[in-house]
């Protein structure tokens, strides 16, 4: 564990590991009594630093504090140095502390100065002079199993086809940075259905295409066909994406073997859809997308080439250990979350592991690693995991303060049904804020719009609010509003908080609402970090990913806003 820290005038500087999963219903607390102290090892990166140790029981993990021990130099003669030693803490010492239900323990920085220390191997010991077990032997550079290949989204296609000096910017970066594989956004125009003929899409650029494709095989890069919308994942709209798989595949039968492309790859995130909000209407909504993606690899498959699709990595996690997975949906008889059904029956999936450190409890390693072990056991299974270098621009959103959770859900089968499959209306984003007890519901209404697209986004809040809304009618709304406030305060996701009822002349009613700034949460995406920071938290999580056999590359999102990275 490398912790480099600088200590300020006020707040806490360090690091803490907890003991105990505090997202099970009953924590299991470490029983420490039997034992007679607790080591850890250390070292320095110049030698000198100072760390002041601090323990934490139940009672104090739950004060979100821990109390002082003492500084690791005064259990350490001599203090900290650049070769390993050993720290011991005898039990003895400790008087203020139930070490039968032992939670965490924190290391403190208490220099001004920036200082870099490393630990490993935290033990308990029975005996005080027990030696601790051999460190791993090091492992040399040349018997380290190289990391494979990136891969890499790119949505501006057709500047890079139209463009010399674009296309070997991509190329160069492609080379510099092992960048094997990339999804690259579909150039195409639709052809609408007629009384004789299905809808159809016909591929634009298709000379400078098969130019692009022979010269990225050339340097032994493949390249997949990419496209996605949330309402593709519906199964009345499965039409339009697989109009597309079949405009792909006959594109390649119609191109000379190095000049097609090697796959297919769907981002198409249905969880932005409203109807995700309940539970039965998720189910229909993911098994509508699961779907869609068998049929889409079997059209693929027989056109030989492969298919890929991008998913989150939280669909199998619980909000309690007696809840079921998030994204759990039963598909052909067998019931597990969405993320295994795609690992299971894809030829490739790219996981959307957007966090900007590699450990930690909300980071990197602990995510991916999760759908890793899962992959595993899948013979054919082949995992991207992604990393986030775009930072998308704050939106103003006016939202409706919402119904109760129950009733939300029983709006969505009822009068908001129309909704219910919807991720847009009138164009105008729809967003949700969702605080546990209500599901507030609004649009992103961009800045500047003319006057009839005013007009347009304003008559959408009122229909949105018809079949979502909380009508101003008595003295508790302010009590209300000012539970909603506090909600969208503590969402990370949000910022401000500006009251804005909505009128509704036609009924003469009014609606509560207010409106908030859709932020993207900092630790999401390397954006605001360095290209060096990026290749620090990302190498050192390829040393755990690369224990696993599923594992096939990192995966950058994506070529427009990396190359921007200094």
């Amino acid at each position: 564990m490398k912790i480099t820290a600088r200590q300020q005038d006020e707040g806490f500087c360090g690091y803490w590991v907890q003991f105990v999963d505090r997202r099970e219903a009953a924590p299991k607390y470490l029983d420490t009594s039997g034992w007679q102290s607790l080591s850890f090892r250390i070292r320095g990166q110049v030698g000198g630093e100072t760390l002041l140790i601090k323990l934490a029981d139940e009672e104090w993990l739950l004060k979100e504090d821990s109390i002082a021990i003492g500084s690791v130099q005064e259990f350490l003669p001599g203090g900290i140095s650049k070769a390993w030693q050993e720290v011991v803490i005898p039990w003895s010492k400790i008087k203020q502390l139930d070490l039968k239900r032992l939670a965490a323990i924190s290391f403190k920085s208490e220099s001004t100065s920036e200082q870099t220390v490393f630990i490993d191997d935290i033990h308990l010991k029975r005996r005080a002079d027990s030696q601790l077990p051999m460190r791993s032997p090091v492992v040399r550079r040349d018997q380290v199993t190289p990391a494979p290949g990136k891969a890499m989204w790119v949505w501006s296609t057709a500047q890079v086809l139209t463009s010399a000096s674009e296309t070997r910017e991509l190329f160069a970066a492609c080379q510099r940075d092992r960048i094997q594989r990339l999804w690259m956004q579909v150039v195409y125009d639709r052809v609408a259905a007629t009384s004789q003929t299905p809808e159809r899409c016909v591929l634009r650029l298709t000379t400078e295409l098969r130019q692009f494709l022979k010269a990225a095989h050339q340097r032994g890069i493949s390249v997949e066909a990419l496209d996605g919308y949330p309402e593709f994942a519906l199964r009345e709209l499965h039409s339009k994406p697989l109009a597309l798989v079949d405009a792909i595949c006959e594109f390649n039968k119609q191109s000379a073997a190095d000049e097609r492309w090697d796959g297919i790859h769907f981002d198409n995130e249905p969880y932005v859809i409203l109807g995700w909000s309940d539970p039965q209407l998720r189910e229909e909504i993911l098994q509508d997308f699961l779907a869609l993606n068998v049929e889409s690899q079997r059209r693929a498959r027989a056109a030989g080439i492969a298919f890929g699709v991008d998913i989150p990595f939280w669909w199998q996690s619980k909000s309690s250990p007696q809840a079921e997975p998030a994204g759990v949906v039963t598909f052909r008889g067998v019931r597990k979350p969405a993320s295994h059904h795609c690992i299971d029956l894809l030829d490739n999936v790219g996981i959307m592991n957007y966090r900007d450190t590699a450990d930690g409890a909300d980071g990197m390693l602990l995510h991916g690693r999760e759908l890793l072990t899962y992959s595993d056991s899948v013979p054919q299974a082949r995992v991207y995991l992604g990393v986030e270098t775009f930072i998308e621009a704050p939106s103003t959103a006016h939202l409706v303060v919402g119904l109760p959770v129950a009733e939300f859900r029983a709006a969505l089968r009822d009068r908001g049904r129309e909704f219910a499959r919807r991720s847009r209306w009138n164009d105008f984003r729809i967003c949700r804020l969702e605080d546990g007890e209500r599901v507030q519901v609004g649009l992103v209404v961009p800045d500047n719009l003319s006057k009839d697209a005013q007009r347009l986004a304003e008559r959408s809040l009122i229909e949105l609010a018809r079949a979502f809304g909380r009508l101003r009618s008595s003295p508790k709304d302010d009590a209300l509003i000012q539970r909603v406030q506090e909600a969208v305060e503590k969402d990370s996701e949000w910022q401000g908080f500006e009251r804005a009822d909505l009128r509704d002349t036609e009924f003469d009613v009014t609606f509560l609402g207010f409106r908030s700034t859709q932020v993207m949460p900092s630790k999401v995406t390397f954006g605001d970090d360095s290209l060096a920071e990026l290749k620090e938290e990302v190498d050192f999580a390829e040393r755990g990913f690369r224990q696993h056999r599923s594992y096939s590359g990192i995966a950058v999102h994506s070529w427009e806003s990396y190359r921007k990275l200094k």
